[in-house]
């Protein structure tokens, strides 16, 4: 090799290498640069006690299980307090998810749970605006009950303190405040002017509520119709609700009127009894509910055999228990308002693949959401932390649902733009009115004399405040066990 070929070689290994070493810096300030973003977008480091031990499993729980976990807020405090803490991560999406340490869970406060009755708060055209209160259900086993209040009952005062548009807020803190042991009401006899009553003293009480207060049968034109008032999806009452549908069977019911107008929801296995009841299309291996969750949850087909046997109580747990009740109805006209609520509109939207379902009344509060309770077990001898996030989106067989702005009904009816306000098991209550017109036509299946009543509803309203439906606002999810566990 002469002299210019070694020159050459030697040339192109230095240039070689000054290419490598560039290479090498370049790699090197791009890993560098790497590292420090991804230092930034890492989680701040929690606190080496209790509270971010707490935090910690908090924002490990709802990467796991949260429906919305893929919009969790980054870069919260994790020194803030655990209720904080949880709150500040949520969905914006999210109305409904609660964390405690038992000791900052209050019990329900309303004055359904207190005195046992709930009530509306109105203002009256006819009066210039009046405003008063009225009784819109009153439980058997309550204060109010025991004091011969009952639907339909007036008042216009507190606690000394008339009420007017001012003070709708002040008034309904007083109504629904549990540190209360008494309450006074001004009750009122509708008439121009108002006719007031001798005031009436309540002490608290509250015994619980039977799920189901009455049926009724309506017949004529070679139909029975069967009317079902039904305030609740409490498993404690799954015996009744299967002895009112034998009753109904037995009365050859063709029609059915269920009244859920405030059903403040329940158990999700007595929706799954409830819809067999009603239906005979839906049979033990159909899917009755489909639990969509996250990217980690994924999505869960419920058959209807699979629902019923996670209920706790062992009446209607199996299908052939309940099928020789069952209508086996085409079509079921189900009543509501804005206290109509979880459980109540999962039954509505997952009976719909497999009858008609007319539904009369307003729009349902929309919790189309479900959760299961996570128990921090890590920190559990120190303090008690559970929460229930939004796990799943609630659908029926057909993969519908997105009812979080509540289910429209298929007729609007205000059951508050008249008073007096009718028993609800009455003809002359507008909501039932309208379903047994749909099914009767103008032949009614009583007197002709008695159709005179009908729609009788002098003063007309406005509402401004139901605290069935502040109650529905207010209560948790539907509660479901963890797919997979039971």
């Amino acid at each position: 090799m002469g002299k210019p070929e070694i020159l050459a070689k030697i040339y192109r290994e230095i240039e070689s290498s000054l290419k490598i070493n560039i290479q090498y810096r370049l790699f090197l300030g791009c890993l560098l640069l790497f590292l420090g973003c991804s230092k930034d977008q890492q989680p701040d480091p929690f606190p080496d006690n209790l509270r971010g031990n707490v935090n910690r499993w908090i924002l490990d729980s709802l990467h796991r299980y949260y429906y919305w976990s893929d919009e969790i807020t980054k870069h919260v405090d994790p020194n803030l307090e655990p209720v904080a803490y949880f709150e500040q991560l949520l969905s914006p999406k999210d109305r409904f998810s609660w964390i405690s340490n038992r000791s900052n869970h209050a019990p329900k406060s309303n004055s359904f749970f207190i005195y046992g009755f709930h009530y509306a708060i109105v203002s009256l055209d006819e009066l210039n605006g009046e405003y008063l209160a009225v009784i819109t259900d009153v439980n058997p086993s309550g204060a109010a009950n025991a004091k011969g209040l009952k639907r339909g009952d007036c008042f216009i005062a507190v606690n000394g303190i008339a009420i007017n548009q001012a003070n709708i807020t002040q008034v309904n803190k007083i109504l629904n405040d549990n540190d209360l042991n008494t309450l006074e009401l001004l009750p009122v006899q509708l008439s121009d002017p108002i006719d007031t009553l001798p005031a009436i003293q309540l002490n608290r009480g509250y015994a619980g509520a039977d799920a189901i207060r009455f049926t009724r049968i309506f017949k004529g034109n070679a139909k029975t119709t069967g009317y079902l008032y039904y305030t609740s999806f409490d498993e404690n009452y799954d015996g009744l609700l299967i002895n009112a549908f034998s009753k109904l069977k037995e009365a050859g019911a063709n029609e059915l009127i269920l009244d859920l107008r405030y059903n403040a929801g329940g158990s999700v296995a007595t929706a799954a009894k409830l819809a067999t009841l009603i239906t005979g299309e839906l049979q033990g291996q159909d899917v009755f509910a489909v639990y969509a969750g996250n990217k980690y949850e994924g999505t869960h087909p419920q058959k209807l055999n699979d629902v019923l046997s996670t209920s706790s109580n062992n009446l209607g747990k199996q299908y052939s228990q309940l099928a020789p009740y069952s209508l086996k109805l085409q079509r079921v006209f189900i009543l509501t308002t804005g206290g109509t609520v979880s459980a109540s509109e999962l039954l509505i939207n997952n009976l719909k693949p497999y009858l008609q379902v007319v539904q009369i009344g307003s729009t349902t509060e929309g919790k189309d959401e479900a959760s299961f309770l996570i128990k921090d077990v890590d920190n559990d001898l120190q303090d008690h932390w559970q929460m229930q996030p939004t796990v799943y989106k609630l659908l029926n067989a057909r993969m519908q649902g997105a009812y979080d702005q509540g289910i429209a009904p298929t007729y609007t009816v205000n059951e508050l733009s008249k008073l007096p306000l009718a028993a609800l098991d009455s003809e002359d209550d507008p909501l039932l009115l309208k379903a047994l017109q749909l099914i009767y036509g103008s032949q009614f299946p009583w007197p002709a004399t008695e159709l005179k009543k009908v729609g009788a509803g002098k003063w007309h309203t406005r509402t401004l405040f139901e605290s069935s439906a502040k109650l529905a606002q207010e209560s948790s999810v539907l509660l479901i066990p963890k797919p997979g566990t039971n």
